[in-house]
């Protein structure tokens, strides 16, 4: 691993292959994002929990779990679904518009844009769920310290 700098001046350690921008634009990112969810995932158990009897506190807890794997996935395959259909149907539209004439220097534009159109559509498509998930929850959990009073952490 080699010293890198980066855009803000200061150095951050990336191996010889990574170029700047992932270091100080996305891994960064992506530490913000971990950083949310873990500070997110404990009140929301602790919340979903607050009413549940101590005897039960073990089944609750694992159909939370259970809830969190099972819609992760299912969210994983609708948006991989979402994605590759506008990846193939961009490619086959920017296909037919080109022609065959330009088929072999084009292509590999045509997969980029493509791929940047179908993952583009699928990162829309998931911030509209985060929006619907954020409405949902705002109306539906309705906790307040009455509730918590009893509350075994």
């Amino acid at each position: 691993m080699t010293a890198t700098p980066t855009r803000s001046g200061t150095r951050a350690l990336s191996p010889p292959w990574c170029p700047d921008q992932l270091v100080s634009g996305r891994l960064i990112r992506l530490g913000w994002s971990g950083a949310g969810l873990g500070l997110l995932f404990t009140p929301l158990t602790l919340t979903s929990l607050s009413r549940v009897d101590y005897a039960d506190a073990g089944l609750a807890s694992s159909l939370i779990n259970t809830g969190q794997v099972v819609g992760g996935s299912i969210g994983l395959a609708i948006l991989g679904t979402v994605a590759w259909t506008v990846v193939v149907n961009t490619a086959r539209n920017a296909a037919h518009a080109a022609g065959s004439a330009a088929h072999a220097a084009g292509s590999a534009q045509v997969s980029g844009h493509a791929l940047a159109a179908g993952f583009s559509r699928g990162f829309e498509v998931s911030a509209a769920i985060m929006v619907l998930a954020l409405v949902v929850a705002a109306i539906m959990i309705r906790v307040n310290r009455q509730d918590l009073t009893g509350a075994q952490p």
